[in-house]
């Protein structure tokens, strides 16, 4: 694959996979797995092209820090 961000490969294989209706063709494409393409079908079907977007991975909690109080 060319320099294409991962964003637009997810929309390039969702949009082929919207117009076959094949997994095989659109997998074919851009050679990855079929989890990969379930993966990012179920997030486009719930959230649209929004939901192609890599999400952020920090955690939202940090658990063992010292309380404010406390310090």
């Amino acid at each position: 694959m060319n320099d294409r961000s991962e964003y637009a490969i997810r929309r390039q294989v969702v949009r082929i996979h919207e117009e076959t209706g094949s997994f095989k063709q659109a997998l074919e494409e851009v050679n990855r797995s079929r989890g990969w393409l379930s993966k990012w079908l179920q997030r486009y079907r719930g959230q649209g092209f929004k939901g192609l977007r890599d999400r952020d991975r920090t955690p939202k909690r940090v658990w063992k820090k010292t309380s404010d109080r406390m310090v």
